[in-house]
C-alpha cells in the first residue's frame, strides 16, 4: 500500500477515530494493487510505541482489514526510526542496536516506503519490504490472469500465482511463492517481511 502525500502512519478504524475525538482535516489518496481511494486524514497529537514517542502524526482513517486490529503503524512511520521486526520472538524493537548477523541490503525510500534492490528471476527489481504482504507481489502484466486474489487495504485484486527466485546480496537466495498483478500505477514489488526470521 502507498499513498501520494505526506507521512501516513496508523490506519485507524472510524469508530476508534471517533472515540479519540479525531476530526478529518482533509483527505489522502491511498494506492494499492486493488486501485485508488480517498481516505479522511487527521492529526494525532502523539503516537507512543514502547519508549518511542512521536508528536503531531498525520494518519488516515479507514477500516482495518484484519479482525481485532484497531490500527496499523505504517512503514512511513517506522521509517522515522531504526527498527527490527523479530518474527522468531514475536517482537518489534524500535531504535535498538543493530543485529550482529544476517544479510545486509541498502534500504531505499524514494516514495516513503522501505525498498531494497534484489534480483527476481535474475532481473534487478526494487521490492518494498512489506509486513502485511503474505507472498511476493510482482506488478507486471500477467498472462493469463489467474483466479487467485491478493487482499489489500482497499479490497482484493485478481492475480496469477507463480514462484520466483529472489536473491538479495551475496548471502540470500530463495524460491518464494509469488503473485503477478496488473501494475496500475505500481512499479515496486512487495517483499513479504514474514519470509525472514527478522527484518
Amino acid at each position: 500500500m502507498r499513498t501520494r502525500r505526506g507521512p501516513r502512519p496508523p490506519l485507524r478504524r472510524p469508530a476508534i477515530a471517533r472515540k479519540l475525538g479525531l476530526r478529518s482535516i482533509g483527505s489522502l489518496e491511498q494506492v494499492t494493487a486493488a486501485g485508488f481511494r480517498r481516505l479522511p486524514a487527521a492529526l494525532l497529537d502523539e503516537v507512543r510505541a514502547g519508549n518511542v514517542i512521536d508528536k503531531t502524526v498525520e494518519i488516515m482513517i479507514a477500516d482495518a482489514p484484519v479482525p481485532g486490529v484497531d490500527g496499523v503503524l505504517g512503514q512511513t512511520w517506522l521509517l522515522r526510526h531504526d527498527y527490527l521486526l523479530d518474527y522468531r520472538n514475536h517482537r518489534l524493537v524500535l531504535d535498538g542496536a543493530p543485529p550482529a548477523g544476517g544479510v545486509r541490503a541498502e534500504l531505499r525510500s524514494g516514495d516513503g516506503r522501505p525498498a531494497i534492490l534484489a534480483q527476481v528471476d535474475s532481473r534487478p527489481q526494487e521490492l518494498v519490504v512489506d509486513s502485511g504482504a503474505q507472498l511476493l507481489v510482482l506488478y507486471e502484466r500477467p498472462a493469463p490472469l489467474g483466479k487467485a486474489r491478493v487482499l489489500t487495504n482497499a479490497g482484493s485484486v485478481a492475480a496469477e500465482t507463480c514462484s520466483a527466485k529472489v536473491a538479495i546480496g551475496p548471502g540470500y537466495s530463495r524460491k518464494m511463492p509469488a503473485a503477478r498483478v496488473n501494475p496500475l500505477n505500481q512499479i515496486l514489488g512487495l517483499l513479504p517481511a514474514a519470509a525472514f526470521g527478522s527484518v
